[in-house]
């Protein structure tokens, strides 16, 4: 009973034939049997390296489908975000035209004025002439100064007219100034803002495409490492 036994199978033909012989003393045997353990253990260790790194891509696969999902996500909100900047440069335009049309009435008023300015001086000379008149007899003077206080009253009167109005104006203009420079913030708010947009979904787009190639990237090398025999 000191002796080990090894077991070997023969095979002839179809039968099987169990014989038996002493190993303990047979060097192929115990180098076949360390060989094997060694083997055994590669095996199990691949087997675990495979199994890691299958976990590893199903883990990063998934992180990978998140990703994609949040930029898309993301994207539909860019949209949204168009839609909404649309609208803004659509109510931005007819307050555009309204103030392009006020500062042309401005500008004619001001020409107007500009002309009408011209007219009181020339009746200013007019009615410095008649209160300036020589006059020969009492008569004469009393309806001269006469004369001279109706054109006076006319020219006060024109006068006064003609400074309600160019107050008026001025009151305008500056009404007109700031609606101008608040349009203009407007402009540059919504320009900015589309900047900003397109920037983003130009950004989005470039990321989504580089996280899907590296999806499908993992995806292929898991399903070519599930193909293998295990």
């Amino acid at each position: 009973m000191g002796e080990q036994v090894c077991l070997k199978l023969q095979i002839s033909r179809n039968m099987l034939k169990k014989t038996t012989f002493n190993c303990s003393r047979n060097p192929r045997v115990k180098r076949f049997s360390r060989l094997a353990a060694a083997l055994a253990a590669t095996l199990g260790i691949i087997a675990i390296a495979h199994a890691d790194e299958v976990a590893d891509l199903r883990q990063e696969l998934d992180s990978l489908r998140s990703k994609i999902e949040q930029i898309d996500a993301d994207i539909t909100d860019t949209a949204r975000g168009n839609a909404e900047l649309k609208d803004q440069a659509d109510a931005y335009a007819p307050k555009v035209q309204a103030n392009t049309a006020t500062g042309q009435e401005l500008k004619e008023r001001s020409q107007q004025l500009t002309a009408r300015k011209t007219q009181l001086d020339t009746e200013h000379d007019a009615a410095d002439q008649t209160c300036h008149k020589t006059t020969a007899t009492a008569d004469e003077y009393k309806a001269a100064l006469a004369q001279c206080e109706k054109v006076r009253q006319a020219y006060q009167q024109h006068t006064d007219g003609y400074r309600d109005d160019q107050q008026r104006l001025a009151t305008d203009y500056a009404a007109y100034n700031a609606a101008s420079k608040d349009l203009q913030s407007q402009y540059k708010d919504i320009e900015q803002k589309r900047q900003d947009l397109l920037a983003r979904r130009d950004s989005l787009h470039n990321t989504r495409e580089e996280t899907l190639n590296r999806f499908n990237e993992v995806r292929d090398r898991l399903v070519a490492l599930q193909s293998k025999p295990k």
